[in-house]
């Protein structure tokens, strides 16, 4: 019942996203065959015409022709130029991700009081106008070369040329930002959290290509707790107050909106690094990328259903299902905000992003073999798109389930509980009978 509930919508949307590229690079002949049709005169004297135009180019093609040299030969000055714009292009990414990740950092959001009656996608806009700033000193103060150089520097040494990047960020944010200094010199944010330990999802199970296995310490990092929830404020609100924290769920959703920007702009880096590199081997030929003509930003429809999959396969927004309250706050998310599969798309996603940011920072290495090993698969299992569609669906379908399953469960406890306490009133109510002497 619950694969027909999706109707045919669901179906398009897959389908829709993943071949938008293909119809892209076919854009310029985008013209209706019979509307070109009724521009021809089609009578007897100019179709005569025109195939003696036709003969006379056919045999002037053949007196000029030269042979074609089958072997392309690339320049050396088109390397060096395809390389510049390559560095340039990874250099920006890098210069973004550094960006967001010094405010999240300096915990801008959790420290400034007037986030907590910010909506999340306010808080967002906020948060890239801060970036945006500071990317503009810094190239305003630079030379042109500034981003080209970011990206070599990348590519070569990514863990040194992040640690000497980030002071000068940071020297610029206390420049550029009114008060940044003095909210960074504030005390850390303190989660008010419980500890909880994480249950291994992947224990005696097959690795896979789409799965990322990365285990994140709550000890060290509580607000890595927020990776495995759902950014919905119902549901927030009744896991919170099941585990008695004075958390805002408003402010938390601002967090959890922090982090998924960091994660999809790290993610961005390793794109980048893999499908515009003109030495790579996914450089004009992996689908998610039609001949290397699109930029990153454009291919972020296709890349919020490949991270929908990925969380569902991933596990992470079921890790913590062993959990009571977990599970019976799930019943608390608001039905509006999961109507359609784009909705439940854009969660699973998010998740993605929270969990791959928390991942990278602990191991940008790893997080850069998983990328090649996923977009190798992606290229692999592209032709098929059957099972693309099939993991996304499954994706879709478990979501959809396991919110069904916890609001069933909320239901059944409700109607014992209700039918338990009507039984007791009823015997609390039952006139006594008079017993003759």
């Amino acid at each position: 019942m619950m694969m027909r509930s999706l109707g045919s919508r669901s179906l398009r949307y897959p389908k829709k996203s993943f071949i938008y590229f293909k119809r892209l690079t076919n854009s310029k002949n985008n013209v209706k065959f019979a509307e070109q049709m009724e521009l021809f005169d089609t009578s007897i004297p100019t179709m005569e015409k025109i195939l003696t135009i036709l003969q006379h180019a056919e045999n002037n093609k053949e007196q000029s022709a030269v042979p074609e040299n089958k072997e392309s030969v690339t320049q050396p000055e088109e390397t060096s130029l395809s390389q510049t714009k390559f560095h340039s292009m990874l250099g920006l990414k890098v210069l973004d991700y550094n960006l967001i990740r010094i405010l999240n950092d300096a915990e801008v959001v959790e420290k400034y009081k007037s986030f907590i009656n910010v909506s999340p996608e306010s808080c967002e806009v906020i948060l890239n106008h801060h970036a945006e700033t500071l990317r503009e000193s810094l190239l305003w103060s630079s030379d042109t070369s500034v981003l080209s150089k970011l990206g070599e520097s990348f590519r070569k040494d990514p863990v040194r040329m992040s640690n000497e990047l980030r002071p000068k960020l940071r020297e610029i944010a206390a420049q550029s930002l009114v008060d940044f200094e003095k909210v960074e010199r504030k005390p850390k944010f303190t989660y008010d959290i419980p500890e909880i330990r994480l249950p291994n999802p992947f224990r005696g199970s097959v690795d896979h290509p789409m799965i990322i296995r990365k285990g994140l310490s709550l000890k060290k990092r509580p607000s890595n707790l927020l990776c495995f929830l759902i950014d919905n404020k119902g549901f927030l609100e009744s896991f919170f107050g099941k585990l008695r924290s004075a958390l805002s769920p408003v402010l938390l959703l601002n967090v959890m909106k922090c982090q998924s920007l960091e994660g999809s702009r790290a993610f961005k880096i390793l794109l980048v690094k893999h499908l515009k590199s003109p030495e790579s081997k996914h450089f004009k030929t992996n689908p998610i990328d039609s001949f290397g003509k699109a930029s990153v930003d454009d291919l972020e429809g296709e890349m919020t259903v490949l991270k929908a999959i990925v969380a569902h396969k991933s596990k992470l927004l079921t890790r913590l299902e062993s959990f009571g309250i977990y599970k019976d706050s799930l019943a608390e998310v608001n039905s509006n905000s999961i109507r359609s599969s784009e909705d439940i798309v854009r969660i699973l996603a998010g998740s993605f992003d929270r969990y791959f940011g928390a991942c990278y920072r602990l191991d940008a290495k790893g997080c850069d073999e998983w990328v090649e090993r996923l977009l190798s698969f992606y290229n692999e299992s592209s032709s098929e798109m059957q099972l693309i569609e099939e993991l996304y669906l499954e994706s879709i379908n478990g979501f959809r389930d396991q919110i069904s399953q916890a609001t069933l469960r909320k239901l059944s406890t409700t109607w014992t509980s209700t039918k338990h306490k009507q039984q007791k009133n009823s015997k609390k109510a039952r006139p006594q009978t008079l017993r003759s002497s």
